[in-house]
């Protein structure tokens, strides 16, 4: 880990990068918000994701023996077929912390996926969130929540979504930066491997994107 990352450590997380055109489909879907919902920090495009399981801050060799017990995991999991679908918020009454696009297909897949890494994490003595696992791509946090952002962001309709396929998991870790935090990859886990645990670790430079 580079020193700048030693003195401003991130929280962690396993996540399933969007690709290709449900990428670029994201991107064009923040721009809407961004000038449709006022008050909002905003996710940076390149960063789009959906989480599969969060941390918080992992030191480099908590990091590493997350990349060795959910190699098996992404292993075993065959490339998911996903498409985001459908806006909401968390919570769902009062006051918005969180805007973010639900999963429409696949959504199953990315269920069983979760399960199975809480239950290994879970044994290996991580700590597990206990509620249903709801799978969405965070778009932005408002800083304020009112009457006229909740009717904008409600009267938003954005256009269909194209699919994208799945084929890795990364080990992400946020560096929160001016403008939106960005996210340094510290490994990658292949599905379907066909058997073997294989995985890259990263470079802890905090220079790759996703």
């Amino acid at each position: 880990m580079s020193e700048a990352d030693q003195r401003r450590p991130g929280n962690c997380f396993v996540a399933l990068p969007l690709e290709g055109d449900a990428l670029a489909a994201g991107g064009a879907l923040l721009e809407t918000a961004a000038a449709t919902v006022a008050g909002v920090r905003w996710v940076r495009p390149e960063g789009l994701h959906l989480t599969a399981h969060f941390f918080g801050r992992l030191a480099p060799a908590e990091q590493a023996r997350v990349l060795a017990l959910l190699g098996p995991v992404a292993a075993a999991t065959p490339p998911l077929e996903l498409r985001l679908h459908g806006l909401g918020r968390f919570p769902q009454g009062g006051s918005a912390r969180v805007l973010w696009m639900g999963l429409g297909d696949g959504a199953a897949g990315v269920g069983r996926l979760a399960a199975a890494c809480r239950a290994i994490l879970g044994e290996a003595g991580f700590a597990i969130d206990t509620r249903p696992h709801r799978p969405h791509c965070t778009l932005g946090r408002p800083r304020r929540w009112s009457d006229a952002q909740r009717l904008a962001w409600e009267g938003l309709r954005p256009p269909a979504q194209p699919p994208w396929r799945v084929h890795r998991l990364l080990l992400l870790e946020s560096q929160p930066q001016a403008g939106g935090s960005r996210y340094a990859s510290r490994g990658e886990l292949s599905l379907d491997l066909g058997g073997g645990p294989g995985f890259a670790h990263g470079d802890g430079k905090g220079g790759a994107e996703v």
